[in-house]
């Protein structure tokens, strides 16, 4: 909420422009659109795309004056471990908790993109290293060629096998002047595969690698989150997460 307001003291221009990595439900846009700017999240996981699909879409397709149609779900109901009580076991949540369609109300605008982070967004220019040879292409079919006044990373930058793709990849789609706001932890989800590459980074290399690449670091600091975890659990487990904002250098 706090790196929220902070965006929105950015904006002083129109058109301000949000984009949202593994932006999952589509939660995190959708409050961006709603405080004036325009929003698009990315997300590539077929099952985030058809619940944000089913949220996002179909409640929009609704007239105003019928009644938000929520699904009620029991998420903890088979949670027969470290349950406080019944009531707690049996908590239901609606989904949405939110009237999506206010977003259509308001000054801002929101978008889902599915695919693969790096393809679309990143820079697929292949430079020859020969003397005075061209770059050329590499092949990629659909990529956004716009820059992005802001890119609002979510317990994403860990989620693929190479994290310095993601951060060229946030450099390269940032406006000159363009803030990047991160918050998650460095589970880094393919640590553990043999049949797949894997780059891992401590927080503090991390940070060097965002300035090495063309960032100035404003602030940064540890959270504790917690995920995935039923509040009223006898068991909570949290992650230390890095937060910080890093602004792309050079002049807007």
């Amino acid at each position: 909420e706090r790196e929220v307001k902070r965006v929105e003291m950015s904006i002083c221009r129109e058109n301000f422009k949000v984009l949202c990595p593994g932006a999952g439900l589509g939660r995190l846009p959708w409050e961006l659109a709603m405080r004036g700017v325009f929003a698009e999240g990315n997300e590539n996981l077929y099952n985030s795309l058809l619940v944000s699909d089913y949220i996002l879409n179909r409640q929009q397709c609704r007239n105003r004056n019928h009644p938000l149609t929520q699904t009620v779900i029991y998420p903890f109901v088979h949670q027969s471990v470290n349950v406080r009580s019944e009531d707690a076991q049996l908590t239901s949540v609606r989904v949405p908790d939110v009237d999506v369609r206010d977003v259509t109300r308001s000054k801002g605008s929101l978008s889902m993109c599915a695919g693969d982070f790096v393809q679309i967004y990143g820079n697929h220019r292949v430079l020859d290293l020969r003397d005075n040879a061209p770059e050329r292409d590499s092949g990629h079919a659909e990529t956004h060629d716009f820059k992005w006044h802001c890119v609002a990373t979510c317990f994403f930058i860990d989620t693929g096998e190479n994290i310095f793709e993601y951060i060229e990849t946030i450099y390269h789609a940032l406006v000159p002047g363009g803030l990047w706001v991160n918050l998650g932890p460095l589970m880094f989800h393919f640590a553990d595969m043999t049949t797949r590459a894997s780059v891992e980074v401590t927080a503090e290399e991390l940070l060097h690698c965002v300035q090495a690449t063309g960032f100035e670091i404003e602030t940064q600091e540890f959270r504790r989150c917690a995920y995935s975890c039923p509040p009223r659990s006898l068991l909570q487990s949290e992650y230390s997460c890095l937060h910080f904002t890093a602004r792309k250098l050079g002049r807007p």
